[in-house]
């Protein structure tokens, strides 16, 4: 059973005629086997270099984003509610890691000063090298292709407890949908392979 199928059973939704589903639960992430995560070096917030890396007993969230990027700013608010929600109900076991593709560590501070402030932090942010490594490496761990002259944004990699990659997807998505939830409520439980 693919993982799209696992997460309409799971939801209680027919997978069969298309129209069946609802498409505000529709997530389409693609799950791959599971693959080592990539471990890369990014540059934290306060100017310092970091590694991005798998960690231990961990789910991760790692998104791609820009403060340039439209859609990448639209989607933010429902990716720091989920990060909100999914940290209190699993404490020290679930993390959003937001990687920036921006040039310039000044624009992503300002950025983020703005976001509106509810409670503790629901994300990490570093920007990625001036090269686009993290994003690169990522890229190629998923799909296991070339990497393209431009890549599309936002873009996100879910990493296991175990410190696999187990699946992706490009283009904005509503993090607020039930389907983005329950995908990750299922790695928590160690449960979402293909």
């Amino acid at each position: 059973m693919n993982a799209r199928l696992t997460l309409l059973v799971a939801l209680g939704l027919s997978a069969t005629p298309a129209a069946a589903t609802p498409p505000e639960v529709a997530f389409d992430i693609h799950s791959i086997a599971p693959t080592p995560a990539p471990r890369v070096m990014v540059t934290g917030l306060a100017d310092t270099p970091a590694e991005l890396a798998p960690q231990s007993g961990k789910v991760l969230l790692i998104a791609f984003w820009a403060t340039w990027c439209d859609a990448c700013r639209a989607e933010i608010p429902g990716l720091m509610a989920l990060g909100r929600a999914l940290q209190a109900r699993h404490p020290g076991r679930f993390r959003v890691v937001g990687v920036s593709m921006d040039q310039e560590l000044g624009a992503v501070k300002t950025y983020l000063r703005q976001l509106p402030r509810r409670g503790p932090p629901s994300w990490t942010v570093f920007l990625d090298s001036p090269n686009q490594t993290a994003l690169a490496a990522y890229y190629t761990a998923a799909r296991a292709t070339d990497i393209p002259d431009e890549y599309q944004l936002p873009q996100a990699y879910f990493v296991d407890r175990a410190g696999a990659l187990v699946g992706w997807l490009e283009g904005p998505r509503d993090w607020s949908n039930p389907a983005a939830r329950a995908y990750l409520e299922s790695l928590l439980r160690g449960t979402s392979h293909p």
